[in-house]
């Protein structure tokens, strides 16, 4: 799966550079809310070559990034008339995800100032998590990997001579995992469920990238 989806890859790209000069680049920040993580921040940074007036083919790097802190409150003061109070951390957790698409997207006019933009990409992700148990003096880490895909609507406008401005909805397609010995004689694995809506703007640069 892997092998197809590089090899797939490589010929769009070779196929958006062989037809058009003209390159943009990219750069939106969001929320993405997956099903098995907290609605956490969702970046992007997209290279690609426009094929023609409406479609254009990239490569999009993405991350996700949630940190999630549990705390307590165990005394209350004053300190030179102010009240003070000392909390302690008993529970951290960092959760990061680096999905890699190769992505193509439709810019289709609506009014003279207002596009219509979608998009759909396929790829592969990277998942680490990691937790400190302070209470329980726990610390694991944890990797996993899989197929990812997703697909975007929202709309774009010019603000510049050679730049838009853009929103969008997207949802995240995805489950990493991890292999592990086999249970019983069975093949197993542990995944994470990173399907997932989210929501983002940003900003597209002609005439800048690759």
């Amino acid at each position: 799966m892997r092998k197809l989806i590089l090899t797939m890859g490589f010929v769009l790209l070779s196929i958006s550079l062989g037809f058009s000069q003209i390159k943009y680049t990219e750069i939106k920040a969001g929320l993405l809310k997956p099903a098995d993580a907290q609605a956490g921040f969702l970046g992007g940074l997209q290279l690609g070559r426009a094929v023609d007036e409406s479609v254009g083919i990239g490569l999009e790097f993405g991350v996700y990034h949630k940190n999630f802190n549990k705390e307590e409150k165990v005394d209350s003061s004053v300190a030179a008339g102010l009240p003070t109070t000392t909390i302690i951390r008993t529970f951290e957790q960092n959760t990061w995800l680096f999905p890699i698409f190769f992505n193509i997207q439709y810019l289709g006019q609506i009014t003279k100032g207002l596009h219509m933009k979608v998009s759909a990409g396929l790829g592969y992700e990277f998942l680490w998590a990691n937790y400190r148990d302070f209470e329980n003096r726990r610390d694991k880490t944890y990797f996993f990997s899989g197929f990812a895909w997703n697909v975007g609507a929202g709309v774009s406008m010019p603000i510049g001579r050679a730049s838009d401005l853009f929103a969008e909805v997207i949802y995240h397609g995805g489950k990493p995992s991890k292999s592990e010995k086999d249970i019983n004689g069975f093949p197993a694995r542990t995944e994470v469920n990173m399907n997932g809506l989210g929501a983002r703007i940003g900003v597209r640069l002609y005439n800048f990238g690759f």
